[in-house]
């Protein structure tokens, strides 16, 4: 296993308790946000020179400074949805919590998964869909549910 944070290794054990008898983890979804935050970060900052070259304009000073702001309020709401996130994949089911939705999908329930720069996980309804954003493992957690899933 990979390189979890103190706080992180505490919710993957606080979920771990939540296990029924008999159930098996597979795989930890490990989230990280720094490749989408330095993007935002970066599209900040030459939002925020290009609104000091052009300061004698005030309408690309204000534009300018409502795209840095829009940017940072994104990054920030990346690093909350990645430290308040924990997923386990289970042999029965995928359960834990984004943000502050918690879920409990069992694999029989899944009716499609979607990969790509995110997993989408479908559960027939709007409460029991989630969509994993910045996961750095998304491959092997497709794989994992995959394996106990009828669908590919």
């Amino acid at each position: 296993m990979c390189y979890m944070t103190t706080r992180y290794r505490k919710m993957v054990d606080e979920l771990a308790d939540q296990l029924e008898p008999g159930e098996q983890v597979e795989d930890v979804a490990l989230f990280n946000s720094i490749p989408t935050m330095c993007g935002y970060f970066a599209f900040a900052a030459v939002s925020f020179a290009a609104g000091r070259l052009f300061s004698g304009y005030h309408a690309a000073v204000l534009l300018s400074s409502v795209l840095s702001m829009w940017m940072m309020a994104s990054a920030a709401h990346t690093l909350y949805l990645t430290q308040n996130s924990c997923v386990l994949v289970t042999d029965r089911r995928t359960f834990g919590h984004v943000g502050e939705k918690r879920f409990s999908l069992p694999h029989a329930q899944l009716k499609k998964m979607l990969l790509s720069r995110v997993l989408f996980l479908d559960g027939g309804d709007a409460r029991s869909s989630v969509l994993l954003r910045h996961v750095s493992n998304r491959r092997e957690l497709h794989a994992a549910i995959a394996k106990h899933s009828e669908i590919l």
